[in-house]
C-alpha cells in the first residue's frame, strides 16, 4: 500500500487512542461517581474512530489503483461520443487481458505481469437491439504512458447512435513499475454476425484516434447474439 493509505489507516489509530485516553480521563477526574461516564462507551467510540481511519484508507487505496490512474490514462483524446442518457441503439463492452506468458486461457479484469512478459487484450462489443443497427462503431484502447505501479488500460467505444461503452483493466507489476507497450501490427478484429463468424486485421489506430468498426447489425432473432471481438498484444517493460 501506498504512503496515502497508510497515513489514512494511522490517522485511524491515532483518533481512536486519543478518544479513548479522553474518556477514561474524563471517567476518572469526574466528581460524580453515581454518574461518572462508563469506560466502555470510549471504547466503543475509539473503536468506532478506527473503523472511520481504515475505511478512509480503503478509499484511499481505491482512488489510488483505480480512480486516480484512470483520470491519468485518459487525459488525452478521446473519440468523440454521444453524451450519456441521449439513448440510442443499445449495446454493451467489456475489456479483458490474459497473460500470455503465465499461461493465462481466460480473459480477467486484472493481471500480475513482470518485465518481459506479453499480455492479450480483448474487446467485446455486442449489439443488444433487435432489427437496429450500430452505425460508424468505433473503439478506442488507452494505455497509461508512463511506468506505474499498477497501469490501467482503458476501453472506450461507441457509434453515432449509441452511447459511451466504457471499461478498463488493472495491471500490477509484480517487483514494481511496469509499462505496457502495444506490439504493432497486432489487432484483429472478429465479426460474428447472424451466425457466421469472419476475421480480419485491424489498424494501430485503436491506440490513438479509434479503430473504425463499421455497422454492427441487430439481431434478426430474439436470442441471437451479433458481436464484435477485437485483439491486440502489449509487451510489459520498466523502461520510462
Amino acid at each position: 500500500m501506498s504512503r496515502d493509505v497508510w497515513t489514512a489507516i494511522a490517522v485511524g489509530l491515532i483518533a481512536a487512542v486519543g478518544a479513548l485516553a479522553l474518556g477514561l480521563l474524563a471517567s476518572f477526574l469526574s466528581g460524580d461517581q453515581k454518574n461518572q461516564p462508563r469506560p466502555g462507551r470510549s471504547v466503543l467510540a475509539a473503536v468506532a474512530l478506527f473503523a472511520v481511519g481504515v475505511l478512509a484508507g480503503a478509499v484511499a487505496y481505491y482512488i489510488e489503483t483505480q480512480g486516480t490512474q484512470e483520470v491519468a490514462a485518459t487525459d488525452r483524446n478521446e473519440i468523440n461520443c454521444p453524451v450519456p442518457g441521449t439513448g440510442g441503439v443499445p449495446i454493451e463492452g467489456s475489456l479483458g487481458v490474459a497473460n500470455q506468458t503465465a499461461g493465462d486461457t481466460e480473459w480477467k479484469a486484472d493481471a500480475t505481469v513482470s518485465a518481459g512478459d506479453t499480455l492479450k487484450f480483448q474487446v467485446y462489443l455486442r449489439n443488444l437491439a433487435l432489427d437496429a443497427d450500430v452505425q460508424n462503431l468505433k473503439v478506442q484502447l488507452l494505455f497509461d504512458e508512463a511506468p506505474a505501479d499498477n497501469p490501467v488500460v482503458i476501453l472506450r467505444a461507441c457509434g453515432t447512435n449509441t452511447e459511451a461503452v466504457r471499461d478498463l483493466v488493472n495491471v500490477r507489476g509484480a517487483l514494481g513499475p511496469v509499462r505496457l507497450v502495444p506490439e504493432p501490427g497486432t489487432v484483429i478484429i472478429r465479426a460474428h454476425v447472424n451466425g457466421e463468424a469472419a476475421d480480419r486485421g485491424g489498424s494501430d489506430d485503436v491506440y490513438g484516434p479509434g479503430e473504425s468498426l463499421g455497422t454492427l447489425v441487430g439481431t434478426a432473432e430474439a436470442f441471437a447474439e451479433n458481436t464484435i471481438t477485437l485483439t491486440v498484444r502489449a509487451v510489459v517493460t520498466t523502461d520510462g
